[in-house]
């Protein structure tokens, strides 16, 4: 099949801000670059609606801050299985990140020339710096702009269907245009994938609903390991009512936003008696759902009662959430407003060194689709700064790579990427749903081995159904297709990695084994094990 393509140094998968910032530091080399995004540039994955908050250790909010504590602090989130280089990395280059972005014109809360800095659950000291207008569009529109006028082709709505591998370097990408569905290819001396992470695979989550996974897959289906799959981070406090699906961030507030079940108790002096409120995350999502399950729930989840908080107050720190009430004509302080957890990021993803390089030459990555940075549990707004820090060390060492090195072909009958069925069935839009409900149910914020055996085997039949139950005749059957199975095999690596860990740590909860075992103070990995499948293993001490 001769199939239409592009030729560049570096190829970037994903237009969110990782990607972004990756083709921004290689063009900055020199290198030829590519960015293809299944969305518009810019405007794609959950970078755009992140609330656009920065942790990073000025010591604006206390002089008493620095990137050794702050080291400390991701650490000490990350239970201890961090890759302690990429920790470091985050901690010392997190300013740095920071000042980058407002000198390209990314507008920051300041005073004078001191960021203002929020203080954040698990933070020692306040160092959350945040936008004059929430919303990651803000960060990613004035990158946008600097990308423009460069060397870098942009490529919307084209979707990553596999990478391409010569030998066992990789080589470039088959993409299916997601709006005619045309087949193409782009060769690249260098991939960088930057396409995100895969919390959308849950029935309730804060992603954008693209959030599936594909990263996972296509590194792992290239020669990459992945780690970490089983830590999948519940954000505690999505709105139920009286707007739904809205994120509630009230950690500024702290214990002054108290929680409260159906019976009016502050349930979180059960759970947490020191911190209360100002818990981190998986301890909070954690007793909301234990107190639901309980049958001490309202509607699904609980109130959190802002009663006590300043209208000036509220409209400063979260004026999202006042303008969302105030557009529906709602009183925030006379409503009442239920909140319950739903999935919000993935700490596992691709092994990568400090340099964004998967162990596979060719194929570096960034951002959420990377494991290691965070451990077994992430600090409030570390993803930004990950994202700027590590996508541009993606950008640099793989536009080095590509600088030094020539274009390598994968052969044509290395891939076809069509099958010609005479029997089978179209993709059905009830295969994400019946994901979605397993890996909830089974797979969710508590889990057990038997509850865990059954979704392995419930995604192993839908995985088997998806691949060879189906006529994929044409591009966008293609990229339908392509899109549910590595959403499912992304289920798969959280259901195995998690079964492979008999403790509990982390944003990771095992009923059957509640505690944490020093045994397991190491990183679950995942590769293919030579048959189609998947192994997942302790890695060496």
């Amino acid at each position: 099949m001769n199939l239409d393509e592009h030729h560049c140094d570096v190829l970037v998968i994903g237009g969110g801000l990782a990607g972004m910032q990756a083709a921004l530091q290689a063009s900055r080399l020199g290198a030829r670059v590519i960015i293809a995004s299944e969305q518009k540039v810019g405007r794609s994955g959950n970078s755009v609606i992140a609330e656009g908050g920065y942790a990073a250790p000025f010591g604006h909010g206390d002089p008493r801050d620095n990137p050794d504590i702050f080291y400390e602090d991701i650490l000490r989130s990350g239970q201890f299985l961090n890759d302690r280089a990429l920790a470091r990395a985050l901690a010392e280059e997190s300013c740095r990140a920071v000042e980058e972005l407002r000198r390209a014109g990314v507008p920051f809360r300041m005073e004078g020339e001191r960021y203002e800095q929020k203080h954040y659950p698990g933070h020692t000291y306040p160092r959350n710096c945040y936008l004059v207008r929430e919303g990651g569009i803000h960060i990613t529109l004035p990158l946008l702009e600097h990308l423009r006028g460069r060397s870098v082709r942009l490529l919307p709505h084209c979707y990553a269907l596999r990478l391409l591998v010569a030998g066992n370097e990789c080589c470039g990408a088959l993409f299916s245009d997601t709006r005619s569905g045309a087949l193409f290819v782009v060769r690249a001396k260098a991939t960088i994938l930057a396409c995100g992470g895969a919390a959308a695979i849950y029935r309730h989550s804060t992603n954008v609903r693209g959030a599936t996974g594909d990263g996972y897959v296509l590194a792992l289906e290239a020669g990459a390991a992945l780690r970490d799959m089983e830590f999948v981070q519940f954000y505690p406090t999505i709105m139920l009512g009286p707007v739904r699906n809205f994120l509630m961030d009230f950690s500024p507030f702290g214990r002054r936003a108290p929680l409260l079940n159906s019976l009016g108790e502050r349930f979180l002096e059960r759970y947490a008696p020191d911190t209360l409120e100002s818990c981190t995350r998986d301890v909070k999502s954690r007793a909301i759902f234990t107190e639901v399950r309980e049958g001490r729930g309202v509607n699904g989840g609980v109130i959190i009662n802002i009663s006590a908080l300043p209208r000036e107050e509220l409209e400063t720190y979260t004026p999202r959430f006042c303008r969302v009430f105030a557009r529906r004509g709602l009183d925030p302080h006379r409503e009442r407003t239920v909140v319950a957890p739903a999935a919000h990021f993935f700490m596992g993803g691709v092994v990568i060194d400090e340099g964004c390089r998967t162990g596979v030459p060719g194929l570096f990555a960034c951002g959420e689709v990377t494991g290691g940075v965070h451990g077994a549990n992430r600090l409030a707004d570390n993803a930004l700064s990950e994202c700027q820090v590590f996508g541009r060390m993606a950008g640099e060492h793989g536009a080095r790579y590509a600088l030094g090195g020539r274009l390598k072909h994968e052969t044509a009958s290395g891939w076809k990427p069509l099958r010609q069925r005479s029997a089978g069935r179209p993709p059905s839009p009830r295969w994400m749903a019946r994901l979605r409900e397993i890996m909830w149910e089974k797979v969710g914020i508590e889990r057990d081995q038997e509850g865990l055996e059954e979704a392995i085997s419930e995604l192993g039949r839908l995985r088997d159904e998806v691949s060879e139950s189906v006529a994929a005749a044409t591009g966008h059957e293609l990229y339908r297709v392509t899109k549910v199975r590595n959403a499912v095999v992304t289920g798969l690596m959280v259901a195995k990695a998690a079964l492979a860990r008999r403790e509990s740590r982390g944003a990771h909860f095992r009923r059957d084994f509640p505690d944490q075992d020093s045994g397991f103070s190491r990183s679950i990995t995942l590769e293919r094990d030579g048959k189609g499948g998947l192994k997942a293993q302790l890695s060496a001490g």
